[in-house]
């Protein structure tokens, strides 16, 4: 028999804090979390891990992932090119997929082994939550490709808008170096009469 995770329905309290995260994060586009927040401790643990990998910080590379059977996971390399290393972005192939439960888990059929009323409580608190738990998750994918999309797009302007400053940097130094060697000619001609 599989390892249970969820004993009881006071187990489930970690699977209530997480959603709660969930929902903060999903009402704000602003950072709610971050690993010095008090947060549940396997949120902090994700957190630490993506930091660890540098997407949080969009660093040239990201990996993020949902932990447990058949849930969406998804990588994504960074954009490095034209001096964007350390401000790189998921790739657009990255493996967003909404997530769908399977039939099998809310069946009927595996019903009949929770009899007593204990089990069979404990058994629909938790298909409630894993129902909630799924269909927040499908809203953070779609809220994740939503600001990846910016992100990439920002990147974009970034590099555009970096290339342009250095165009007017190098403009500048040139003039900058062209001024000197007159400046120098004319106060050598001017110090010699």
């Amino acid at each position: 028999m599989a390892k249970k995770y969820y004993k009881d329905v006071a187990a489930l309290q970690s699977v209530d804090a997480i959603m709660s995260a969930a929902e903060r994060s999903l009402s704000t586009s602003k950072i709610v979390f971050t690993t010095s927040s008090n947060i549940p401790s396997s949120l902090k643990k994700s957190l630490l891990a993506v930091a660890g990998t540098g997407a949080v910080a969009a660093a040239s590379a990201g990996t993020l992932g949902a932990a447990g059977a058949g849930v969406a996971s998804f990588t994504g390399a960074g954009l490095a090119a034209g001096g964007l290393g350390a401000a790189g972005t998921m790739g657009a192939g990255a493996l967003l997929a909404p997530v769908a439960i399977p039939a099998a888990i809310l069946g009927g059929i595996t019903y009949l082994i929770f009899r007593n009323k204990k089990n069979r409580e404990l058994r629909e608190k938790m298909e409630y939550r894993l129902k909630k738990a799924v269909a927040l998750q499908n809203e953070v994918i779609r809220k994740l490709k939503l600001y990846i999309q910016q992100l990439e797009k920002s990147a974009k302007d970034l590099l555009e808008e970096n290339m342009k400053l250095r165009q007017k940097i190098d403009e500048l130094t040139a003039v900058n170096e062209a001024l000197t060697n007159e400046i120098n000619k004319m106060m050598s001609d001017l110090s010699a009469a």
